[in-house]
């Protein structure tokens, strides 16, 4: 049974073509994969969501004032906690004024990145068919965090769920040559996304 965690209050780009296989990959529908070992629920009341998560993944609360949390794994492997899964939201009037907003601003930092689209089954909508969300996938570069050192591509991952007054935005970051080792666990976090007054 999932043990409830809370938190109280708060080298060489990849083509397009690699790049849809791997959405294609990661893309498979829920009851096509195996679930996942040692999960437990998170649950999150400030921000109204909870979402299932490796037991050893670390949890930080989202910083810069905006509500939401980020999980830090893999523990264990060649690259301990190089992937990284944000969920925060967003009210209207805020820095986005739209899901689409949201998603050219991340897109502008990329060097790659694949068109805005609806939400595929890799990011299905767990709470209503009817919903209007989306997702989009994205090559960046990025400065290693600590030393010096040559800047490292980067996949970024983004599931975009309208919500109460704004909307969520989940992505998985991870180095592209690791990003599809920890793409089931972004699967997974998607498939059981809950946001308070949902569908069960």
């Amino acid at each position: 049974m999932n043990r409830p965690l809370r938190v109280p209050g708060a080298s060489g780009r990849l083509s397009a073509a690699a790049l849809l296989l791997f959405c294609l990959a990661c893309g498979k529908k829920n009851p096509e994969t195996p679930a996942l070992a040692g999960q437990i629920l998170y649950q999150d009341s400030a921000s109204g969501f909870s979402c299932d998560i490796p037991g050893d993944w670390r949890v930080l609360p989202s910083e810069n004032g905006s509500p939401g949390t980020a999980f830090f794994g893999p523990s264990a492997g060649t690259r301990p906690y190089s992937a990284a899964i944000t969920i925060r939201y967003y009210k209207n009037g805020s820095e986005f004024l739209s899901p689409e907003a949201f998603a050219d601003a991340r897109r502008g930092l990329a060097v790659y990145s694949l068109p805005l689209q609806p939400l595929a089954s890799a990011c299905q909508d767990p709470r209503s068919s009817a919903t209007r969300s989306l997702e989009f996938t994205l090559i960046r570069e990025e400065s290693p965090l600590h030393g010096d050192g040559p800047k490292e591509e980067v996949q970024e991952h983004g599931c975009l769920f309208p919500g109460k007054d704004g909307f969520f935005a989940l992505l998985h970051t991870a180095p592209k040559s690791s990003a599809q080792e920890t793409a089931p666990v972004f699967q997974s976090l998607v498939a059981s996304f809950r946001t308070q007054g949902s569908k069960t």
